[in-house]
């Protein structure tokens, strides 16, 4: 019994280790399983993580692809906004350059047009001026054309006076000449009376002509204290005074003198160019065409500019 009891002790513990080999191999087994199925959920995770990953890394290329053709065209945009920035800069340069000759241009201008100005009001001045210098011109002009027709006629007049004078005194002086006295012993008084041309004409006589004589010896002639000898009886005596035949012999050397005159002033108008227009207006009548002459012609405006500016200046 012992013995069997020992040896089923002995195959209990046999069993027991066979028992418990198989539940080592049956563990060893299931976690082999286990372990295997781990191992293939793990390989399915590597895949799917691989996949991942590839596609992962494909989209790091496709970025890093893209990154780079962003760096090119961030480096060209770069590039070009530099460009665009010279450029503008440039522009900016030439803009501002021609802005300062524009301000420069602006303010020549501006100068010439306050020089401009200043010349166009001294001109409208100047031109006032030639306009109130034309007007005195014109009255002068006028004036004067006026003075030289009145020393014209004054000179025609003394002209005629004188010539009547001469002929007076050539009648007195063949009227003595043909009358001297015979009778030395009658002298007859002489009425103090004015002469006139016509008297003058009717003492007057044909005959040979007269002896010349001089002023003198025929003031000694005429003049025996204010009275001539001459008979009382002639009805050609001469009814004229020593004393009137020196105020006409006077009044003779006055008209001379004043002919004289007039004829030195005729030759300043003459040689002002106003002398010949006068004598066409004395010849011709007409007031209107010396006016326009004198007045409103080339002839003033030749005068007036002449007298505005010398010949140098011209």
């Amino acid at each position: 019994m012992t013995q069997l009891v020992e040896r089923l002790k002995e195959e209990n513990t046999q069993l027991k280790e066979a028992i418990k080999e198989k539940r080592e191999k049956r563990d060893s087994v299931a976690n082999f399983r286990q372990s295997n199925e781990g191992c293939a959920e793990e390989i399915q995770l590597m895949l799917r993580l691989k996949n991942v990953i590839d596609r992962q890394k494909v989209e790091i290329r496709g970025m890093r692809r893209q990154l780079a053709q962003k760096n090119v065209d961030l480096d060209a945009g770069h590039l070009d906004i530099a460009g665009t920035s010279l450029e503008f800069s440039l522009a900016s340069t030439r803009l501002s350059l021609i802005f300062d000759s524009d301000v420069v241009r602006i303010r020549d201008l501006w100068t010439d047009a306050m020089v401009t100005k200043a010349i166009i009001n001294e001109m409208q001045q100047q031109a006032t001026r030639l306009a109130k210098l034309n007007a005195v011109l014109r009255r002068k002009h006028f004036v004067s054309k006026r003075q030289a027709d009145q020393l014209l006629s004054e000179k025609t007049d003394l002209e005629l006076m004188l010539q009547t004078k001469e002929h007076l005194i050539q009648q007195m002086r063949e009227h003595v000449c043909h009358h001297h006295p015979s009778e030395p012993g009658r002298t007859t008084p002489l009425p103090n009376v004015g002469m006139s041309t016509s008297m003058i004409k009717e003492l007057a006589s044909p005959g040979t002509p007269p002896v010349q004589l001089t002023e003198s010896q025929l003031i000694e002639r005429l003049n025996a204290e204010d009275k001539m000898i001459t008979d009382a009886r002639d009805p050609s005596r001469p009814h004229f005074t020593a004393q009137e035949l020196r105020d006409l012999l006077t009044e003779r050397n006055e008209l001379k003198s004043r002919l004289i005159e007039v004829e030195e002033e005729l030759s300043v108008y003459k040689r002002a160019g106003v002398y010949e227009a006068l004598l066409e207006h004395r010849k011709n009548g007409i007031i209107q065409e010396v006016h326009s002459l004198l007045s409103g012609s080339t002839f003033t405006m030749h005068v007036s500019w002449h007298c505005l500016f010398p010949v140098g200046l011209h």
